[in-house]
């Protein structure tokens, strides 16, 4: 059973682990507290245990931005980041944006595939680090 709810400070440690397995960005305790105090960052646990993570920063330009989606490597590719993103769409509208956005690494095939099937579309790419990502953007104009 898949269970959503906002997170919190206890749970840094479990996130961070699951963070540090990806060569992407690993929000620091600052940044996870602020997180946990803007209530913008969701859990989603399976049978109890944390099996995803994401953020959010609402944008100047009435977007939500999508960060640190990290999903624990012992619930890849089953499908519970399908649930949290919905969720992540329920909130956004609630929260009247109008579009989500969020960024890929270019050769994580699943979550781009992930991300298509709940609507999103390839916008472009850039470059944060080292590593190439791809912008994907999911209008939310129809959902209001």
């Amino acid at each position: 059973m898949n269970n959503i709810r906002l997170g919190n400070l206890d749970d840094f440690e479990t996130c961070k682990e699951i963070a540090d397995n990806f060569d992407e960005s690993t929000p620091t305790i600052k940044i996870f507290q602020k997180l946990c105090q803007n209530e913008s960052l969701y859990i989603l646990e399976k049978s109890g245990i944390i099996a995803w993570f994401i953020s959010y920063q609402i944008l100047w330009n009435n977007s939500m931005f999508l960060q640190f989606l990290r999903v624990s490597p012992k619930f890849q590719r089953q499908w519970v980041g399908k649930a949290l993103m919905q969720h992540m769409e329920q909130v956004a509208v609630s929260q009247k944006v109008d579009e989500l956005i969020s960024t890929i690494l270019v050769d994580n095939i699943a979550s781009e595939w992930l991300h298509i099937q709940q609507g999103f579309i390839k916008s472009g790419s850039m470059n944060f680090t080292e590593a190439q990502e791809i912008v994907m953007i999911k209008e939310l104009w129809n959902t209001k």
